[in-house]
């Protein structure tokens, strides 16, 4: 409440010169946004795309916070969160990096998250009976919905974990 302590602090951590100073844009709550409004308008190949991207911008994001804290280069992070795919991303890479292991309950269904996006995006179908019921795709929707609300809940809990060490509620300015 100090707006006297919170400049001085800035002031400490804001580096000297502009060309030092770099922002990113986190897209995260956009895309949570965008995929609740669609899912409420039972629009659910749309919801799949904001729910897919938003898991893919996490993965990134953490990736990218393990680079800038371990002083990687931005074209060399960069690179990395172009050429590894997704599964890749969300298992061996971790691993890799010596960040904590993503739940394998939850990756499976960002991975089916995935899948339907990009079966959409991409004009991938399955081919499906003349007869076949859209109740089957409510139903559906219906499951991945629940398991996309947990796996979204997850992933704040695994970011809380990786940004702050698990004690968000220390890191007060």
């Amino acid at each position: 409440s100090d707006l006297k302590v919170v400049k001085n602090k800035l002031l400490k951590i804001l580096p000297q010169k502009d060309e030092n100073l770099f922002f990113t844009i986190i897209h995260q709550p956009t895309l949570l946004e965008e995929g609740i409004k669609f899912a409420k308008k039972k629009k659910y190949e749309h919801a799949y795309i904001f729910y897919a991207t938003y898991f893919e911008h996490f993965i990134n994001e953490v990736i990218d916070i393990w680079a800038k804290r371990n002083s990687i280069r931005y074209e060399t992070s960069s690179s990395l969160i172009k050429r590894i795919g997704l599964e890749d991303k969300y298992t061996w890479l971790l691993d890799l990096l010596k960040l904590p292991k993503f739940k394998v309950i939850h990756f499976k269904c960002i991975k089916n998250i995935s899948e339907k996006r990009n079966s959409y995006i991409h004009y991938k179908y399955k081919p499906e009976a003349a007869n076949a019921s859209s109740e089957i795709k409510k139903t559906d929707w219906e499951k991945d919905y629940r398991n996309i609300l947990k796996a979204i809940s997850y992933t704040k809990r695994y970011r809380t974990k990786v940004v702050f060490g698990g004690h968000k509620n220390k890191f007060k300015i």
